[in-house]
């Protein structure tokens, strides 16, 4: 076998200046990483340019460089313990599937895919261990939501829905002449959920950065947001969006009600501007209330995902304990529709309910595993709100609450959709906990609690010691 060592070489050289210049400033890193996950970067640049992946050699890149900063900087990194094991029990259990699953070749596929995903999850808690990397990292997240919502904005005021932007501004057809943005994701339903939540990011920025520009760009980011997801025409987004808004207004404790009436005022009037297929689409929602609608046929659309869900439904029942093995809720589908009298429907062969296919999938021990991770990230943040509040870092305890408004905001619109883009769940997670970490980190130094040092050299390098002082 031939090798080209010059080809060797070149490729090697940038690759080594890169590893310092992120072992030196692992917060460009983490930059990197955020906005990169977030944007869809590597899989638009496989499907749309034909390049290698990007999230492979990133995420292992990065963990090379939480290991050098480690032995060589001595940062002690923190945080971490209870999000591997969290994440790693529900990993073995999902594991167990291999043992039963129908089709071992999925759900092995799918195993795979999830523990990328969670890696990504784990190096975003490593790098975010103060909360100046915690500001780089929703920086970074609203940076992503800018130029995604542009685009997209772009394209649907301009009616330039044949572009594809370089693979960012991709659309989905909603009928004869009219386009539903899907941007970097090619399904519009995922890309309003990512959306959804930036939103209540976007809103505690613009009130709380103290230098203008700033607050400039938060604006803008809250704007193009709202408007992308809107034009997404997703229904289940509209819901996850109201209810986002109103958290987000709620929690802020120096705008009490007022604020609310406004919301639901600027609701009302973008109800009345908004195109009339899309409050079509909203007032078939009305339809799954019992007595709220006239209408005798159901939308063709809730009628094939209330299919789904008591497919799921079934498959849960009928193998409570360990599910039907993941990744293999599309394998299993027909089986499970036939005994429902169902017909054959590709559509609706996805699950339409994040929460009924990890049940469906994993069984009642994967779900309580997945539930127990949700509710230790909410806790977690609750803990950091709380932290930053006694030291009076009320920013930085209004961005806490921010993030867990914004994990609502996902896991409203998740009722409706399935796992098909889960690295972003837990990206999400993954940055919840750094969110604690970095507030206990500022605690330790605030109370004078036992917080074992880096060392100098380590402690100089972007804020990324545990001495939250840097």
């Amino acid at each position: 076998m031939h090798i080209d060592y010059t080809l060797l070489v070149l490729l090697s050289v940038p690759a080594l200046i890169t590893f310092i210049l992120l072992t030196l400033r692992p917060g460009l890193g983490l930059v990197i990483l955020v906005f990169a996950v977030y944007t869809n970067l590597s899989d638009i640049l496989i499907s749309k340019f034909g390049l290698p992946s990007l999230a492979q050699p990133l995420v292992s890149l990065l963990v090379l460089v939480i290991v050098t900063r480690w032995l060589v900087f001595q940062d002690q990194f923190q945080g971490w313990v209870a999000p591997a094991l969290l994440m790693g029990t529900y990993t073995l259990l999902g594991s167990l599937s291999l043992f039963y699953a129908s089709n071992v070749t999925q759900t092995s596929v799918s195993l795979l895919s999830y523990l990328k995903d969670v890696i990504i999850g784990l190096v975003a808690i490593f790098l975010i261990q103060n909360p100046k990397s915690l500001r780089w990292a929703v920086w970074s997240l609203l940076a992503a939501g800018i130029l995604m919502g542009t685009i997209s904005i772009f394209q649907v005021f301009t009616g330039t829905f044949s572009r594809l932007y370089a693979g960012f501004g991709q659309v989905a057809s909603l009928s004869a002449g009219d386009y539903r943005v899907a941007g970097v994701l090619n399904d519009p339903n995922f890309y309003g959920q990512i959306m959804v939540v930036l939103v209540p990011l976007a809103f505690e920025r613009l009130l709380d950065e103290k230098r203008l520009l700033l607050r400039i760009l938060a604006g803008w980011a809250l704007f193009v947001c709202i408007v992308t997801i809107l034009y997404t025409y997703s229904r289940g987004d509209f819901l996850a969006l109201g209810v986002v808004a109103l958290l987000a207004i709620i929690q802020q404790p120096r705008r009490p009600l007022i604020p609310v009436f406004l919301l639901l005022a600027f609701g009302l009037l973008a109800y009345q501007v908004l195109p009339d297929q899309y409050t079509q689409r909203i007032r078939s929602l009305l339809q799954v209330i019992p007595g709220a609608s006239n209408s005798v046929t159901l939308d063709a659309s809730i009628q094939a995902r209330a299919a789904t869900d008591a497919v799921g439904w079934t498959m849960f029942t009928q193998n409570p304990i360990f599910g039907v093995g993941v990744g293999n809720f599309n394998t299993r589908y027909l089986e499970y529709a036939r005994q429902l009298g169902l017909g054959q429907n590709v559509e609706t062969q996805s699950a339409h309910n994040l929460f009924l296919q990890v049940a469906a999938e994993r069984g009642i021990l994967g779900f309580l595993s997945f539930a127990a991770i949700i509710y230790f990230t909410f806790r977690a943040l609750a803990l950091a709100k709380g932290l930053f509040a006694k030291q009076n870092m009320n920013e930085f305890a209004n961005l806490s609450a921010a993030m867990s408004v914004g994990l609502i905001g996902y896991l409203v619109a998740a009722i409706f959709l399935h796992d098909a883009y889960i690295r972003y769940l837990w990206l999400l997670v993954g940055i919840a906990w750094g969110v604690l970490q970095a507030a206990k980190n500022s605690h330790a130094v605030e109370f004078e609690d036992v917080v074992e040092p880096a060392n100098a050299a380590g402690a100089e390098m972007d804020g990324y010691s545990l001495n939250p002082r840097t």
